[in-house]
């Protein structure tokens, strides 16, 4: 017989759709904000990715919401845009009065 994994109390439930369980798709903001950011400094796709030592196929999928970043990649996508990891944090993070916050 295997061993059983203890459950994992989680506040939306396991049934819950994804989301109800996460309000607020952070990957979403942070995909709007670095285009928006590179669309201001006037950076192509392809230069923000050499910058970031990432691939540009994985930068269009983060603007358009299909790919999540890691800390390491958002890192590096901040540093290739000039700004510290907390500043970039700062532009998509949602504000106190939004659902979820």
């Amino acid at each position: 017989m295997g061993v059983s994994k203890p459950s994992v109390a989680r506040p939306w439930g396991d049934s819950a759709p994804r989301a109800e369980r996460h309000p607020i798709d952070l990957s979403a903001r942070l995909g709007s904000a670095v285009r928006r950011l590179r669309d201001q400094q006037g950076v192509s796709q392809e230069e923000l990715a050499d910058r970031a030592q990432l691939d540009r196929t994985f930068i269009s999928m983060l603007e358009r919401g299909k790919r999540r970043a890691t800390l390491e990649s958002a890192q590096a996508i901040a540093a290739a845009l000039g700004l510290s990891f907390s500043e970039l944090v700062r532009e998509f993070e949602p504000s106190p009065d939004e659902p979820g916050a």
